[in-house]
């Protein structure tokens, strides 16, 4: 002990049995559970000495069972890395291309309603048909953006496996032009619901830099966040829920489609679900675009909007 003081020794290794010992330190170190482990194996080599049985044998014995799994040919087996991949590829890229949407649509909205040029347009034009040209517009160029961003990606990974003469993170990913078109389906509705939504919410914006609504913008990243969970639970019953929701079926049922089998009845619902939110949305968005845009020095309250669509 007066050593260990001294720290003149690391500790003492106190045998007591063959199956109980005590180890005496002066303090905490990582050693110690390397330690341990070595004892034991000390140990082991020990009791099959006395048990005549050697180390071999001792090893045949205690090799596990190595077990192949099979799927059934209508099942669903793990995804494969390059799924994941290309899921994690679509995620980023729609909300990069929501995100954008919401920029520009915040700076058109809160812009032409700072300029005071509202009463003129309305005047010429229905607010309807006002929303319709913004959501084209705007939608359209988000698109490109985002087109244009999947292409240089998929480009660049794909340059990068021929120069390292490694496999590319999209090897062994088997998707068909279905899958392919209802991804873009779902991406374009999703987009669309909301772009109507956001409009609507930048026309009671008073002032970009002190509204109390732009935190509304951090919606789209919680579904991105609530469709990671899908990639581990395709089939998980809160993700099924969350494919049907129209806030996030946009995000969720593509990942669904390409980590495990959708029925098709589920594929369905989800579009009919997505384009009426869609329709309505946007009706939605063109009612309170109409009052709000009028309003100068105070921006309407969530209930105030409400009371506007119960009304009209």
């Amino acid at each position: 002990m007066e050593q260990m003081a001294e720290k003149e020794i690391a500790g003492i290794l106190t045998i007591k049995n063959p199956w109980q010992a005590q180890l005496t330190v002066f303090e905490h170190k990582n050693w110690q559970r390397d330690f341990i482990e070595n004892l034991n194996d000390l140990i082991l080599e020990k009791r099959l000495m006395t048990s005549d049985i050697n180390l071999d044998e001792f090893q045949l014995l205690n090799t596990p069972m190595m077990v192949d799994f099979k799927y059934h040919q209508e099942g669903n087996p793990p995804s494969s890395a390059s799924e994941k991949v290309f899921v994690i590829i679509m995620l980023i890229m729609m909300l990069i291309g929501v995100l954008m949407s919401f920029s520009y649509i915040f700076i058109s909205v809160t812009s032409e309603k700072q300029l005071r040029v509202t009463e003129q347009v309305i005047s010429a034009i229905s607010p309807q048909n006002w929303i319709d040209g913004k959501l084209i517009g705007l939608t359209a160029m988000s698109l490109k953006s985002v087109i244009t961003s999947s292409v240089s990606v998929v480009l660049g990974m794909l340059v990068y496996a021929k120069f390292t003469n490694t496999p590319s993170l999209f090897h062994g990913f088997e998707g068909s032009l279905l899958m392919f078109g209802l991804i873009g389906c779902f991406g374009f509705l999703g987009l669309l619901f909301w772009n109507c939504f956001m409009v609507a919410v930048a026309a009671m914006v008073e002032d970009p830099n002190t509204s109390t609504k732009t935190p509304v913008m951090m919606l789209p990243i919680l579904a991105v966040a609530l469709a990671f969970f899908a990639i581990s639970e395709p089939n998980n019953i809160v993700v099924q829920i969350l494919s049907l929701l129209p806030i996030t079926s946009m995000r969720v049922m593509p990942v669904r489609m390409v980590m495990s089998t959708v029925p098709e009845w589920q594929i369905i619902l989800s579009l009919v679900i997505l384009i009426v939110a869609v329709t309505w949305t946007r009706k939605f968005a063109s009612k309170v675009f109409r009052l709000s845009m009028l309003m100068y020095g105070k921006e309407p309250e969530w209930r105030e909007a409400w009371r506007w669509i119960r009304q009209s």
